[in-house]
């Protein structure tokens, strides 16, 4: 059982000195008021404080991280806001431009069938008379 509990606590002073590493790689020169270098030297080292300090240290990462996110997210939102209403102001300032062209060229058209439509119809009714005489023989 003892020698479980020593080759426990030796695997968390590993763990303990890779975490210093890690974070003496990142910049970080204190953990707590102690300084990296002189608890590198040390044999032992309070591993819970250690890890309590990176979790910290991780847990700031992932906050700027989200932070970080959050502010390209906007910036996206805000370009694609300011492209809409590019757009917007572009095509009203089309329609301003062509629009009353472009309407009276649909009205045309609209006339143009219309008028069609009412020919044909004419010609379908004159016809009736033809047709039901051509029907009854």
């Amino acid at each position: 059982m003892n020698v479980l509990l020593e080759e426990l606590n030796q695997k968390r002073q590993v763990r303990a000195k890779q975490v210093l590493n890690e974070l003496e790689q990142r910049g970080v020169e204190k953990v707590g008021k102690n300084k990296i270098e002189s608890l590198m030297k040390q044999e032992e080292v309070d591993c819970d404080q250690i890890e309590s300090f990176y979790q910290k240290e991780l847990e700031k990462d992932r906050a700027a991280f989200e932070v970080q996110q959050r502010q390209k997210r906007n910036e996206v939102e805000l370009m694609a806001h300011s492209t809409k209403c590019e757009e917007k102001k572009a095509l009203l300032a089309y329609c301003d431009k062509h629009g009353e062209k472009a309407v009276a060229e649909i009205k045309a058209a609209i006339e143009e069938r219309e008028k069609q439509a009412s020919h044909t119809r004419q010609q379908l009714e004159s016809a009736a008379g033809s047709f039901e005489r051509y029907h009854k023989a």
